[in-house]
């Protein structure tokens, strides 16, 4: 399966020649699975839809994109319920649908990826590499790369940085 290289500008259902594409994929897949493996399963349109093109995928069930937009709601409320709580919440609501575990998790990927995507902070290169230290009571930050101690205003935006 590793030599199936995506480009999901290709597969779609809107065109003939995406909808021949997926067609395709799912000749390709259902001919590569391995049958001593238990969990192994043969593929249909949607699941190879789903696996080519989540995007588009999403945008073609509105039941799923209603699903994915109240995750990502859930998630982006409160940093704890990034975990199991939006996929949960997710799971059961795609299960009530009948989708199969395939299509699940590729929509659990996508909502993982939407919600790790938007949080990463910005970093700062001029802060990677400050180092913080107490000798005699006091502290002392030190820019390890350029062997300088931050002092006056620089100290004040590494401090804000690192509030963030």
């Amino acid at each position: 399966m590793n030599d199936l290289v995506l480009n999901k500008n290709e597969y779609t259902i809107e065109t003939a020649e995406g909808r021949q594409n997926l067609m395709t994929y799912i000749d390709n897949y259902n001919k590569n699975i391995d049958e001593s493996d238990p969990l192994s399963k043969k593929i249909g349109m949607d699941e190879a839809f789903a696996i080519c093109n989540i995007e588009g995928f999403i945008k073609s069930k509105n039941a799923i994109a209603e699903i994915v937009r109240e995750a990502l709601e859930i998630g982006f409320t409160c940093q704890n319920f990034k975990s199991n709580t939006v996929f949960t919440f997710a799971r059961q609501k795609l299960k009530k649908l009948n989708f199969n575990s395939i299509i699940r998790m590729q929509i659990e990927s996508y909502i993982k990826f939407r919600l790790n995507q938007s949080s990463k902070k910005l970093k700062n290169p001029n802060f990677e590499n400050v180092t913080r230290f107490n000798l005699n009571g006091e502290t002392y930050y030190y820019n390890v790369l350029t062997g300088e101690e931050l002092e006056g205003e620089q100290l004040q935006a590494y401090l804000n940085y690192a509030k963030v």
